[in-house]
């Protein structure tokens, strides 16, 4: 039968990977066995089709595209990769948007994401998000993190931001139902991103002091460029 392998990776990271197995496995019809699926049908609704083949070939980034345009499939697919680039997550972002009909309350509200923990180096800094919010007019803002202690949040929240403290699936939902959402370098930040689809969408501009994963700008990484929500394009700041 076909699988992924979500590599290690923590909740983003599977859910890109189960999302991007699930568009395959219904388009072909596959059934389909997802490592951490329980994690991620909070979210998502994964995809299990009927049909189960002698042979199975890897998937990867390199050869999603192909297997996606193809007719007929007659094998298994074992998923092997992280299925962040441009051409996969331009497919799955629609996917997305494609499966999932959230009902969002009306507000005016803001909602921020820092990612700090083992990554903190690479976060923006405190006016990063200062500077996007004095754009906005909002009624009020709220704050998620990984490390409310760090100095970077004490910061924020001195200027009227609300701590939002939840489960992970929690905290998704509640930053996509806002009205804006500013979001860091990562794949917990993009599943609110594509989650949010009645909000305008602020994401951290790549390059070497913003992304861990920069490798020259030859990375995998690209689930921000070029999305779109209801209201315009993810905004890169």
């Amino acid at each position: 039968m076909s699988k992924t392998n979500t590599l290690q990776g923590r909740l983003g990271n599977q859910f890109f990977i189960n999302v991007a197995a699930s568009l395959l496995a219904e388009k072909h019809d596959l059934y389909i066995d997802y490592e951490h699926g329980d994690d991620v049908r909070p979210l998502f609704p994964l995809y299990v089709g009927t049909q189960r083949y002698p042979d199975t070939i890897t998937v990867t980034d390199e050869n999603y595209i192909d297997l996606y345009n193809k007719e007929t499939l007659h094998t298994n697919l074992s998923f092997h990769d992280y299925f962040q680039s441009t051409k996969v997550t331009m497919l799955t972002h629609h996917y997305v948007k494609s499966k999932l009909r959230f009902s969002y309350p009306k507000n005016n509200e803001a909602f921020l994401h820092v990612r700090l923990g083992d990554v903190a180096q690479w976060n923006p800094g405190v006016h990063h998000y200062l500077d996007i919010l004095a754009t906005l007019k909002v009624d009020r803002v709220y704050l998620a993190t990984d490390s409310p202690d760090h100095p970077i949040i004490q910061q924020l929240l001195k200027h009227k931001i609300e701590l939002y403290q939840g489960s992970p699936i929690d905290t998704i939902l509640f930053g996509a139902s806002k009205r804006y959402v500013l979001l860091s370098h990562g794949t917990f930040s993009g599943m609110i991103g594509y989650m949010a689809f009645d909000s305008t969408v602020y994401f951290v501009k790549e390059n070497e002091k913003t992304s861990w994963d920069w490798n020259g700008g030859n990375g995998k990484f690209n689930i921000f460029e070029g999305k779109y929500t209801k209201h315009g394009t993810f905004i890169a700041v």
